[in-house]
C-alpha cells in the first residue's frame, strides 16, 4: 500500500509533486540538494557542478497566464514574460500558500536509490540522502519515488577536432551567469538554442565580437506576436494543438510566414534546415536586432580549432577567438539510479514518465524530458497522474483479490483501465 513517497527535488516539478502528494492523502518527503527551493529558477552566481541554474538575465519564454499552476494563478504586478526573479518569487509563493515547505530538506542529496528485497511485492525503495552541511548519510524506505531532477541534468559539450590546441576558455552555457569576463573579447558561442542565443546577446553587450555557429539553424519566434498579445497565447492552445494534430503543414506554414515577418532567416545565415514544428525553436526578441547591427553575425557549423583560430563547415575562418560558450543542451541525467531502472531515451517512456517494464509503478519521472507545451502545466498533469497511479495499485491488489486473478497489473495502460474501472 502506497502512503510514503520520495520526491527528489524542489523544483517546479517538485513542488508540484509535493501538493499531488498531499492532495492524495499520500506522504511525500522532499529532497533539495540546494539551499533554497525553486531549482532552476533558484539563481546563484557561484557555479555548481551538480545543479544548473538560470542566467541573471534570463526571462522565461512562455507568458505567465500559461505557463502558471492550474491552481495558483500569478500576481498581477509580474510582467506577462516573468525575469527569473519573478518566478522565483512566485514558486516561494505557491510553496508558502499550500503548506509544502515543512515536506522539504534542503541541503539534502539523495546518493542512491535501489529496490528493497521484497520489491517485487512491496514496489519499495530505499533511498539513502547525505546532509550536505554535516555529511550525515540516512537510509530510509519509502513506498514510491517521484524524481523531479529535470531537463537540465547533464551537459553536453560537443568536441571538435583540435579542440585541445585552443588557447582561450571553452565553457558550457550551464557555466556561464553573467557577461562579467567577456568585456573587449571575441566570442564564439556554439548552438542557437534558447541558452545560446541568451548568452550571447549578454555578452554582446560588453564583448568586441560575438559570433554564433550552428549546424541546422533554427527558426527565431518572438515573445510578441501579433496585434501586441504574447506569441504563445495562439499557439499555445487547445484549438492550436488541435489544427496541429489534424493540419500540421498549414501550422507550419503559417508559422514560417509568422516568423518571417520579423526576420529574415536567410539572410542572417539562420538557414533553419527543419520546419518550426519538427524541432525545438527558439524564443527570442532581441536576436534580429543584433543581427542587423553585427553585434552578432551568424556562422555554420565548426569544422576544426587550431589556436585561437576557429574553421566552419563553408571554409571560412576566423581568427582571433578569444573565448567559446557551448550552448548544445542536455541530457537527462539520473546518477542515483541503477542505469536499468530508467532509459534516459524519452521514447522509451510511457508518458516520458514511466519505466515501462516494471512490474509495480511505484517510480516514475516528472518533468525529466522535454514535452510539447510549457513546463509546469506539464509537470502538474504529470503529478496528477502519477499519483493517481500510485493510490490505483492499491485499489489494483483489491482487483485481484476479488476476481480472483492470478497476477498483477503488467502495465502502466492496464493500471489506468482498471482506474478508470473504480472511477466508473
Amino acid at each position: 500500500m502506497v502512503q510514503t513517497v520520495a520526491v527528489v527535488g524542489a523544483g517546479v516539478s517538485g513542488l508540484a509533486a509535493i501538493k499531488c502528494c498531499l492532495d492524495e492523502g499520500l506522504q511525500p518527503v522532499c529532497f533539495e540538494m540546494s539551499d533554497d527551493i525553486g531549482g532552476l529558477w533558484h539563481y546563484k552566481e557561484n557555479i555548481d557542478k551538480d545543479r544548473t541554474t538560470t542566467m541573471k538575465v534570463t526571462v522565461a519564454n512562455i507568458s505567465k497566464e500559461i505557463m502558471a499552476y492550474s491552481d495558483f494563478p500569478p500576481l498581477a504586478v509580474y510582467p506577462i514574460f516573468m525575469h527569473n526573479t519573478h518566478l522565483k518569487d512566485y514558486l516561494h509563493r505557491y510553496a508558502d500558500n499550500f503548506n509544502l515547505r515543512k515536506h522539504i530538506h534542503l541541503n539534502t542529496k539523495v546518493i542512491q536509490i535501489t529496490e528493497t528485497e521484497d520489491h517485487k511485492t512491496s514496489g519499495q525503495w530505499c533511498v539513502k540522502y547525505q546532509n550536505i552541511q554535516d555529511n550525515k548519510v540516512t537510509s530510509e524506505v519509502f513506498d514510491a519515488v517521484m524524481v523531479c531532477t529535470g531537463v537540465f541534468g547533464k551537459p553536453v559539450m560537443p568536441t571538435f577536432q583540435g579542440m585541445e590546441t585552443f588557447q582561450g576558455e571553452i565553457i558550457h552555457t550551464r557555466e556561464y551567469k553573467t557577461s562579467k569576463n567577456f568585456e573587449g573579447k571575441t566570442t564564439l558561442v556554439v548552438g542557437l538554442g534558447n541558452s545560446a542565443v541568451d548568452a550571447a546577446i549578454d555578452i554582446s553587450e560588453v564583448a568586441k565580437q560575438v559570433y554564433i555557429s550552428s549546424r541546422n539553424g533554427s527558426w527565431i519566434f518572438g515573445r510578441l506576436g501579433p496585434g501586441g498579445l504574447p506569441g504563445d497565447m495562439l499557439m499555445l492552445s487547445r484549438v492550436g494543438f488541435y489544427l496541429l494534430k489534424k493540419f500540421p503543414s498549414l501550422l507550419n506554414k503559417l508559422a514560417m510566414s509568422q516568423c518571417s515577418k520579423k526576420l529574415n532567416h536567410k539572410l542572417f545565415g539562420l538557414n533553419p534546415k527543419f520546419s518550426p514544428l519538427q524541432s525545438n525553436s527558439t524564443v527570442n526578441d532581441m536576436l534580429g536586432y543584433k543581427l542587423l547591427t553585427g553585434e552578432i553575425k551568424m556562422k555554420p557549423g565548426v569544422k576544426q580549432i587550431c589556436g585561437h583560430c576557429v574553421e566552419f563547415v563553408d571554409g571560412s575562418k576566423i581568427d582571433g577567438i578569444d573565448s567559446i560558450v557551448c550552448g548544445t543542451g542536455y541530457l537527462p541525467d539520473f546518477p542515483f539510479l541503477d542505469s536499468g531502472v530508467i532509459d534516459v531515451d524519452k521514447s522509451n517512456m510511457y508518458l516520458g514518465m514511466f519505466p515501462p517494464d516494471r512490474k509495480v509503478h511505484t517510480l516514475v519521472v516528472i518533468g525529466c524530458f522535454r514535452q510539447k507545451g510549457p513546463i509546469i502545466p506539464v509537470t502538474e498533469m504529470q503529478s496528477r497522474l502519477a499519483t493517481m497511479v500510485f493510490k490505483v495499485i492499491v485499489l489494483s491488489f483489491r482487483f485481484v483479490d476479488q476476481s480472483n486473478l492470478s497476477r498483477e497489473p503488467t502495465s502502466c495502460l492496464e493500471v489506468t483501465f482498471i482506474f478508470e474501472k473504480f472511477l466508473c
